[in-house]
């Protein structure tokens, strides 16, 4: 009898986390850094490392841990130097169990977007991993932070886009319908599809994509003060007027000039919110006033290069 080959059924999350344990086995073979739940993060972390020359000694690991794989993957004794890192949420209940451990067991250094700082625990975002090359000098730093204050290429030919997977909190479903009862929102995300140009014209180029509208609804997927991702400052460099939910509302307060953003209160009659877009789409004259305001603070170039001092500070103490 011919052997069968093994093709175990996997629910998805399961394939998921086992998928992106292979992936750290494959990543970790025969390195001084090493991944564990990283999935597709990627090697920002050693990227830096690698272009401010910080010495790795000589049969040292350095163990970057996430939170995108097995929970029983979160470990703090590895062998050698033990990193975690998040870009999500961990007071979400899925990641609960995430923040219950590293309470229990510091690592060497936890680096996430929690403004609360200590000798073991910095804040790096993950909208910094999205938008600022881990290689990133000043100069680099400040001719991004130039695209992102005064961003060009927008057309706004299209009205309001939503590119989403889910809606677990429910907001992107109620922005949408607040925003649908003015004009038609394409939805080019599997949350609510409605629109193929993304992938059929645009190749899956988000920011191509989004260069194209006037708006683009980019709420959180949770609400937590200091969880800022990419989203709102995609939509920022893209020249989209964003619609944003998350962060108490104030998201990177000295960073980001939130009189360019428009806000959804998830508690609260948002008749404000659907005036202030009537207006901007009837009122050309206001429309190019607001889109044109600089979006990113005068110190920005600053704020953001201390992250990376911060940054490189702390793995130099730690990483010897």
């Amino acid at each position: 009898m011919a052997r069968k080959s093994f093709k175990p059924y996997i629910a998805c999350k399961t394939a998921y986390h086992y998928l992106s344990s292979r992936i750290d086995t494959y990543r970790n073979y025969r390195r001084k850094i090493r991944y564990y739940n990283w999935a597709n993060i990627g090697d920002y972390f050693e990227q830096f490392i690698s272009s401010r020359a910080i010495p790795i000694p000589k049969g040292k690991k350095v163990n970057f841990t996430s939170v995108l794989g097995k929970y029983a993957e979160c470990r703090n004794n590895r062998s050698g130097i033990n990193i975690f890192y998040t870009g999500e949420n961990l007071n979400r209940s899925e990641f609960i169990p995430y923040h219950e451990y590293i309470q229990q067991h510091p690592f060497d250094l936890e680096i996430g977007f929690d403004y609360a700082e200590n000798d073991d625990k910095i804040r790096f975002p993950f909208w910094i991993l999205r938008h600022f090359k881990p290689t990133s000098s000043y100069k680099d730093i400040q001719e991004t932070v130039q695209r992102l204050t005064h961003p060009q290429g927008n057309t706004g030919e299209h009205y309001c886009s939503l590119i989403a997977s889910h809606d677990e909190p429910g907001v992107r479903r109620r922005i949408y319908e607040l925003m649908n009862a003015i004009q038609d929102v394409d939805s080019a995300g599997k949350f609510l599809h409605n629109n193929d140009l993304l992938d059929s014209q645009y190749h899956q180029d988000k920011h191509r994509y989004l260069q194209t509208y006037q708006f683009n609804i980019c709420p959180e997927n949770s609400n937590h003060k200091g969880y800022v991702t990419e989203k709102i400052f995609d939509a920022i460099l893209a020249g989209c007027i964003p619609i944003y939910w998350g962060s108490d509302n104030e998201p990177e307060p000295e960073l980001i000039n939130s009189n360019t953003i428009l806000f959804w209160n998830n508690n609260n009659d948002n008749s404000t919110l659907s005036s202030e877009v009537l207006r901007l789409i009837n009122d050309k004259e206001y429309y190019l006033y607001f889109k044109n305001l600089p979006r990113l603070s005068s110190e920005a170039t600053d704020i953001v290069w201390q992250y990376f001092t911060n940054l490189e500070t702390h793995f130099r103490s730690i990483i010897r």
